[in-house]
């Protein structure tokens, strides 16, 4: 018999990531009583924030010197002085979005979440979560440090460990309380079709919360094989979770099963290099260092020591979250990236831990060797790569310079002849981070049906949300949605907009 609980609150967020928790701070702000039904136990918290690198993308506009001494009170003026920092404005934002999702992004939801970036990364400061530069993809010159033109300027400190950490403490500050191992089940429904509460289950006991709103912010179904297999297809199941295990779309269908409407591109998600050797489930604190995204500067080889893509299409901010398709696409779901020592000093310093799976040698012969491929399938392939390179375009890793090697496949930029040892390879295999086919929702966050009717009582944010993404993703745009939309979720729900 289910154990109704006595006790009202105003919003229940089911979810403990930063939209989840950005939507329960931004209620209780409201003057709302909230609750966080978080299924995890409390040393496994933080969803997918705490696995990730922190990075939040920005419009900032013409000049970000402006902003950063209110985001980052600590920073020196010569700091600010020796950033070189492009501009990134709302329509650098907008288009980059739409552009790697072919046009297809929900275009009102993509103008709400580029006009709030700023005003809610300033926001998450106010409340108490502390920011510095992101320095990942930014190159060193002299005395200045150049960013590049994307928009990943800030992030949290201490990565997603510290931005999980200091929302909880948030939480913990305003007295809102949080429910661990607490597994959200069902959706209460009156006779008039609103959601008044959600059902749960607390160590086999199940439970329900009664309450005016609920918002839902328990990510995507990245972490249910099954899942991955009927909506992204075939040897998904064998790719590497990055993120949560408890991300399996639970919530998500029972909110598909009260009649929500979906959207978005549920075949596909975001997904990456990770080494070959990750462990599953993913590690938490130090999740990111399996990561390896700098393939722009490498040739990538299958295991028949062939290449197969364009390695240099675009910087990797804006192919690394459809890269991991790459390695999956190929034998046995493995690829390598092959470096020679001229370019080892651009990569981040996740390829020289002493748990990077790598193979170093001093000769082409030998590296291939050492990772089995057939007899002189490397050799032949670093031959006709290194005859196409053209040799009177200047290498420039901050710019797109057009440093092509004319072989098949081309490489776009960033081409160099892999001809300076050491020569260094890298198995690696594909990684998802989280999927982006999930509920339809309007610009208050009020996840909608598919006449278009608001389902009342019902809100939506971050990962639960679709129409955003398609085919491909912009780095560090998604804690940018998790804000600004479970901040919108959050407050709409304690007000009943």
């Amino acid at each position: 018999m289910a154990r109704a609980s006595t006790r009202m609150y105003d919003v229940v967020v089911v979810g403990a990531g930063n939209a989840a928790l950005s939507a329960a701070i931004a209620a209780h702000n409201e003057g709302a009583k909230v609750i966080v039904l978080e299924w995890a136990p409390e040393e496994l918290r933080g969803g997918n924030t705490y696995f990730t690198s922190g990075g939040f993308r920005v419009s900032y506009g013409s000049d970000v010197k402006e902003v950063l001494p209110k985001l980052i009170p600590d920073i020196t003026q010569a700091e600010i002085d020796s950033c070189v920092i492009p501009p990134y404005t709302h329509d650098d934002y907008y288009n980059t979005v739409m552009r790697l999702c072919k046009g297809r992004s929900n275009p009102d939801l993509l103008e709400l979440i580029v006009k709030e970036s700023l005003p809610t990364v300033l926001w998450m400061k106010e409340q108490g979560v502390q920011w510095e530069l992101n320095m990942t993809f930014t190159q060193k010159r002299d005395d200045k440090i150049f960013f590049a033109p994307n928009g990943m300027v800030f992030q949290t400190k201490g990565a997603g460990a510290g931005l999980s950490d200091s929302l909880f403490d948030i939480l913990r500050q305003r007295g809102i309380e949080v429910l661990y191992e607490s597994k959200a089940t069902n959706l209460l429904v009156d006779k008039a079709g609103k959601v008044y509460g959600v059902g749960f289950r607390k160590r086999g006991e199940y439970k329900e919360l009664k309450a005016k709103a609920v918002v839902l912010g328990c990510g995507g179904f990245e972490a249910n094989l099954e899942m991955r297999v009927r909506y992204l297809g075939k040897d998904w199941d064998i790719v590497k979770v990055r993120g949560t295990r408890f991300n399996t779309g639970h919530m998500l269908n029972e909110a598909l099963k009260l009649g929500a409407a979906p959207e978005g591109h549920y075949s596909a998600c975001h997904n990456t290099f990770v080494d070959a050797e990750a462990p599953q489930p993913a590690i938490r604190k130090d999740a990111e260092s399996t990561r390896r995204v700098h393939h722009p500067f490498c040739i990538l080889v299958n295991n028949q020591g062939k290449r197969f893509v364009d390695e240099g299409e675009d910087f990797s901010v804006y192919t690394y979250a459809k890269a991991g398709m790459w390695a999956l696409s190929q034998p046995d779901a493995i690829a390598y990236q092959i470096f020679d020592s001229k370019v080892t000093h651009l990569l981040e310093g996740f390829y020289t831990i002493p748990q990077a799976s790598r193979v170093e040698s001093n000769s082409i012969k030998e590296l291939e060797e050492e990772l089995g491929l057939p007899a002189n399938s490397l050799v032949e392939t670093v031959e006709k790569f290194n005859e196409g390179v053209q040799e009177d375009v200047p290498f420039n890793p901050i710019i797109l310079d057009g440093k092509k090697s004319l072989t098949e496949p081309v490489k776009s930029n960033w081409a160099q002849k892999i001809d300076t040892p050491p020569f260094l390879a890298y198995p690696v295999t594909c990684g998802i981070t989280f999927t982006f086919g999930g509920l339809k929702i309007n610009l208050k966050g009020q996840v909608l049906d598919a006449s278009g009717g608001i389902i009342p009582g019902l809100y939506a944010c971050g990962e639960m949300v679709g129409g955003i993404f398609y085919y491909n993703y912009p780095g560090a745009g998604g804690l940018t949605n998790g804000g600004v939309l479970g901040r919108i979720a959050g407050s709409y729900a304690a007000t009943g907009g």
